[in-house]
């Protein structure tokens, strides 16, 4: 089967009746390569999702210990979750429980017994809207990278679950220097083509697992997971490197090289916020304006300036 989504889907299928749940997870791991995970009651699965983010809940309404309904309001509180689609697969078929459901937050409505066709139309239909329309809210028109707001919101998540797991993570702020003047001497077409070329040329620089994210204007964003402060000044090292030596073709007239400055900051302890994590590697990022730009400035290294 030819491939449906950009990325791999995963589907958090919530009911008492281990039968159903294994029967849906056999049917979309065969059919869509979906991964699923099952949990039993509504309480396991708010707990799941506190460290997982599922692309779509299928939820039974009729369980014990917390029920569907209670488990959708719990879901839709979550901003991390509030978003993610809900379709209830419950066997209450009157309006009254629907309207409740609705009214809950759930997207979709499955009576049971249902056909295992419907549900898969249902599935997939819901996956294509939402994918879609993350792809056009998360990115930035210019250059094709998450939007400064999509990647706060990863990057909270990240904080959350490296402080949990006690495991390293860094983050980069990157501009690129003297932009101004790129802009004023060639034009901003010429200083669009510049900060497409750049980002072009970060994502195929760093691994999938980093994420990137145009903060606004020159200035980039980086978040390297299970990575320390050392090894990510040496991976943005590399590409200073590579960037500094590269000539940026527009045209036959216009050739460029451009250079840029970074600081980088790691998540040290708990309580660290993504505002805090964020302010240290901007002040980094400010003392390799300051000291000549060029270079990469790491925040531990520079509390005593």
């Amino acid at each position: 089967m030819a491939k449906m989504f950009k990325t791999e889907k995963t589907i958090l299928v919530v009911d008492d009746d281990p039968m159903i749940g294994d029967i849906i997870s056999k049917i979309f791991k065969k059919k869509f390569n979906f991964s699923c995970h099952v949990c039993y009651n509504g309480l396991e699965a708010v707990k799941y999702i506190e460290s997982h983010l599922p692309d779509l809940i299928l939820l039974d309404v009729n369980m014990p210990i917390m029920n569907g309904y209670e488990a959708c309001e719990k879901i839709r509180q979550n901003t991390r979750t509030n978003l993610v689609p809900i379709i209830f697969i419950t066997a209450f078929d009157k309006m009254d429980d629907k309207v409740k459901g609705f009214n809950a937050g759930v997207d979709d409505y499955l009576v049971k017994p249902f056909d295992m066709r419907e549900l898969e139309v249902r599935v997939v239909s819901l996956l294509a809207r939402v994918e879609k329309f993350i792809e056009v809210s998360s990115k930035d028109e210019l250059t094709g990278l998450y939007n400064r707001r999509y990647f706060q919101d990863i990057l909270y998540h990240e904080i959350k679950i490296h402080m949990r797991q006690n495991v390293e993570l860094s983050l980069s702020m990157i501009d690129i220097d003297f932009f101004k003047k790129v802009n004023d001497t060639y034009g901003h077409l010429v200083g669009d083509f510049i900060l497409k070329s750049f980002s072009e040329k970060m994502a195929n620089f760093f691994r999938k697992s980093d994420i990137l994210g145009r903060f606004g204007g020159e200035e980039f964003i980086l978040a390297f997971p299970h990575t320390n402060s050392q090894l990510a000044k040496w991976k943005i090292e590399a590409l200073r490197e590579e960037i500094s030596k590269e000539i940026f073709v527009y045209d036959e007239k216009t050739k460029i090289n451009f250079t840029f400055s970074a600081g980088v900051s790691e998540l040290k302890k708990n309580g660290e916020t993504l505002e805090s994590l964020t302010e240290a590697a901007d002040k980094s990022l400010y003392l390799a304006k300051n000291q000549g730009r060029n270079r990469v400035i790491i925040a531990e290294e520079n509390k005593n300036e």
